[in-house]
């Protein structure tokens, strides 16, 4: 029990530091692909869960640790709404003024009065979580000159990245 209190305290420091803690992005040109495949790769994904990857790509210049963190954390989000059975769809589409990546799941959805507030800071529906993590995604995504929505059945979060190669 101590180590998982530890665990969870080490993740409550490091979300606050981080949503505190705008840091110059460090860009890079990157895969797209490569870039949620890193992601996919650092999470533990149960085995009734099917994540679809795109078979297309884009190359964007970013700061991928960051970005890795932002698809990391959708993800993960999705796998906890599928909870033990379903799929994660990941899109790729884009054009010379910009790159839209969609992150779709089978999960029950997000209810409608809570949409409004799923990228404030502190706002939360897990008993675990600290209303910190798509408030972080949303501020990196802004970084890096994009957007990022999302809506209900299908769940979709969709990230709005510009092509800056």
């Amino acid at each position: 029990r101590i180590d998982r209190s530890l665990q969870r305290i080490i993740h409550l420091v490091d979300d606050v530091l981080g949503f505190v803690r705008i840091s110059e992005l460090e860009l890079s040109e990157t895969s797209l692909l490569s870039l949620i495949e890193s992601s996919i790769d650092s999470i533990d994904i149960p085995k009734k869960i099917k994540i679809i990857k795109p078979e297309n790509d884009f190359q964007i210049n970013c700061d991928f640790r960051k970005l890795e963190a932002v698809f990391s954390n959708v993800i993960t989000n999705s796998i906890q709404a599928v909870e033990d059975e379903g799929r994660i769809e990941i899109r790729l589409s884009g054009n010379k003024n910009g790159i839209k990546i969609d992150i779709e799941d089978s999960g029950h959805g997000i209810a409608k009065s809570i949409m409004p507030k799923i990228f404030d800071p502190l706002f939360t529906t897990k008993t675990n979580g600290t209303g910190l993590g798509l408030a972080i995604c949303k501020t990196i995504v802004e970084q890096h000159g994009g957007t990022i929505s999302a809506k209900s059945n299908p769940t979709t979060f969709t990230i709005l990245l510009p092509s800056n190669l």
